[in-house]
């Protein structure tokens, strides 16, 4: 029944694949260098994304979900511009990394709504589990930094952060992208 709900799903498939990236640094003193780059790459879909059969899988954060693959799913692009300082003093180190990127052909996720099960003698009944199928996105846009900061204090005690934004936007359907936190944040101290 699943090659008959999907069209396509029987024969091969065959992704050829390339990347490529080029950098340049350069040294403004001893302590500060900045750095920037571009990169392409492509991402095949996964056996999941092309031929799940309505798994109930935990990708979209309620947990009730249906996933269905997708046979016709294209590969993945990424066009991505990074910029890039750090500071390497005797005793501290900080950097600060940003990046732009639009993304062709991004497989991401299409709610189809809700399942149902046909109860005999009532008919369909809609349940709280949502079904979703892979799809390609025609662009989606992904931008952010990360920065890090850390100090030696003593010879065996360092303490230091990090802080990771990234702002994932489908552009085709004008939605935020699923499965990426906005915003993730550390501190500790490193013995």
């Amino acid at each position: 029944t699943y090659n008959a709900n999907m069209p396509g799903a029987q024969g091969t498939k065959d992704f050829f694949l390339f990347s490529a990236f080029a950098t340049s640094e350069y040294k403004l003193s001893d302590e500060w260098t900045v750095q920037t780059g571009y990169g392409y790459a492509q991402r095949p879909p996964t056996l999941t994304e092309l031929y799940a059969g309505g798994s109930f899988l935990g990708l979209i954060q309620n947990g009730l979900n249906s996933i269905q693959g997708n046979p016709n799913l294209r590969k993945e692009q990424l066009h991505q511009i990074d910029f890039t300082i750090r500071a390497d003093y005797e005793r501290v180190r900080t950097g600060l990394h940003a990046f732009y990127a639009f993304a062709p052909d991004y497989i991401t996720y299409l709610n189809q709504g809700n399942f149902s099960v046909n109860i005999p003698g009532s008919g369909p009944v809609l349940t709280p589990i949502q079904r979703f199928q892979f799809i390609n996105t025609n662009m989606a846009t992904l931008y952010g930094f990360d920065g890090y900061f850390e100090y030696d204090a003593l010879s065996w005690l360092t303490p230091f952060g990090t802080l990771n934004f990234v702002e994932a936007w489908d552009q085709t359907r004008d939605e935020a992208l699923p499965g990426i936190p906005p915003l993730v944040t550390r501190v500790g101290l490193r013995l």
